[in-house]
């Protein structure tokens, strides 16, 4: 995930494009969008890992409450309007990749722009239009609230015709983005081959000639690349398995009337294809986005042990106990030495006759149950541990089909919350010490971080000064309310090498008068 942008959602009429760096923080007043703008990664991890009617499931009491459409919706919104969820993602290269329609190979390190937009219809929400933008190509669904499409553009081309009807399924039971798929009006079967029956037509037309092996036709669109204009123009143009194709087009251009025609026919083959690797793509991602509410779970001196599985940390820490007593001694180890390279203290877990206690042990080698100590143990602890986890070396499920680099983001809200400034500070440099193990373990691990502390802020621009950060490597958003307090805009700055915030607003943490 490179990116992000929202419309309509809340306070938010448009974000605007919000791209996302190794490490984010965002602030801004009260009531400024911070929350919204992070919890909506949540939202979107409990909308696609779950069985839903809709595409958005607002509402999971395990991680975050947006209500409904109704009241997630801007209420300076115009009526007409839904609420638009925009990513900016990469693609990997793939070859072999079946989803309903056919295999899809992408060049290197394509970038993808996809809006979808969200409307409600007696009370069901639905996508009701996906636009994506790959390469230099557009494509454009439009669909009514049972899923009929009612316009499919590629490039500005119509590609709705009246042999078969178009209808966006959500053909995965979890998952954010739908398949198109298309029915023959005689048959009512599914066709898979609507549009690469066409650039047959086309391509034997130009031929003029019959062929002994229309197969061959099949193979040259199928063995192309998906690729910008002119790379799939050249492709095309040097197909050496038909001479005459090849003789035929040798003065085509990207202007061509009869190129741009088959050039869309390509693209709207694959658009099914290309709308299933996207989605893949959005579920890996927010598979991996792990939140951390404000409010953490209160420390009590016993816990009761149950024989559970504990492999994730939940958002409000009520299951920390279970996860560290689930830690095997080399994992211990290597969690206590995260810990102590930055923190005075060590927590460990002891259980006896049924139940688990967590202690911190202080510089003297003294053992505390952590109810003895101050709240902001209770506070800090479920961070610390989400962080050792992102680039721990424990075993991980990896899907055959992805890179071997794991994707994570962590998204917490108020860490600063019952610290003194002092372990405010340290926990920042917490937050540096983890993207450095991760990048040694193969985890692009990305950081998210609400907060109201200066201390925080100050020591990432201290640890940028003494180059132990690179200032690249960190944005700085702040959330604002307009003046007609309607819209919620945000500004992304960064620190310079000499750790300041460039163009930073004076007065920024104080109050108005």
């Amino acid at each position: 995930m490179q990116a992000i942008r929202l419309k309509n959602l809340r306070s938010f009429l448009d974000t605007g494009v919000v791209p996302l760096n190794k490490i984010n923080v965002f602030v801004g007043q009260n009531s400024s969008g911070k929350s919204t703008f992070l919890r909506t990664f949540p939202l979107l991890r409990q909308s696609v890992l779950r069985d839903t009617r809709g595409p958005i499931l607002w509402y999971d009491d395990t991680l975050v409450d947006f209500g409904s459409y109704e009241e997630a919706k801007s209420r300076h919104a115009n009526d007409k309007d839904g609420i638009h969820f925009g990513f900016r993602i990469s693609l990997d290269p793939q070859r072999g990749r079946y989803y309903y329609y056919d295999t899809i190979s992408l060049r290197n390190e394509s970038i993808a722009d996809i809006d979808i937009e969200i409307f409600e219809h007696n009370k069901k929400n639905y996508i009701g239009k996906i636009r994506i933008l790959i390469e230099d190509h557009e494509i454009l669904i439009e669909a009514n609230n049972i899923g009929q499409v009612k316009s499919f553009q590629v490039n500005g081309s119509n590609m709705l015709f009246t042999e078969g009807t178009h209808n966006l399924i959500k053909y995965d039971t979890v998952g954010l983005i739908p398949q198109m798929l298309i029915l023959t009006k005689t048959e009512k079967r599914i066709n898979r081959e609507y549009y690469l029956q066409k650039c047959r037509e086309i391509i034997k037309s130009i031929i003029g000639k019959r062929l002994k092996n229309e197969y061959r036709i099949t193979r040259m669109i199928t063995d192309l690349t998906f690729d910008k204009k002119e790379n799939i123009l050249n492709s095309l143009k040097h197909e050496s398995s038909i001479l005459t194709w090849v003789k035929k087009i040798k003065n085509w251009n990207l202007e061509t009337a009869e190129f741009i025609q088959l050039n869309n026919l390509i693209v709207a083959h694959y658009t099914s294809s290309i709308l299933g690797v996207i989605d893949n793509k959005l579920k890996t991602y927010f598979d991996g986005c792990q939140y951390i509410a404000p409010i953490r779970a209160k420390a009590i001196r016993y816990y009761r042990r149950q024989d559970l599985s504990v492999s994730e940390i939940d958002a409000y820490g009520d299951n920390l106990h279970m996860f560290l007593d689930n830690l095997n001694k080399k994992q211990m180890e290597s969690y206590q030495n995260f810990v102590k390279d930055v923190f005075d203290f060590i927590p460990s877990t002891e259980s006896s006759k049924g139940h688990i206690t967590i202690n911190i042990e202080d510089q003297n080698g003294e053992k505390f149950n952590i109810t003895d100590l101050g709240f902001g143990y209770s506070q800090i602890l479920p961070i610390i541990t989400k962080l050792w986890y992102t680039f721990s070396d424990n075993e991980r499920p990896r899907n055959p089909w992805e890179p071997r680099e794991k994707n994570i983001t962590l998204l917490i809200e108020q860490p600063e919350l019952h610290l003194h400034p002092a372990m405010q500070a340290q926990l920042a440099d917490a937050f540096i010490l983890a993207t450095e193990h991760a990048k040694s373990n193969d985890v692009n691990l990305k950081l998210i971080i609400e907060t109201h502390s200066s201390v925080i802020i100050n020591r990432i621009g201290r640890r940028v000064i003494e180059k132990k950060l690179d200032s690249s490597a960190v944005s700085v958003t702040l959330f604002q309310l307009d003046a007609e307090l309607k819209n919620s805009t945000i500004k992304s700055t960064n620190f310079n090498e000499n750790g300041v915030l460039v163009n930073w607003p004076i007065g920024f943490f104080e109050p108005n008068n």
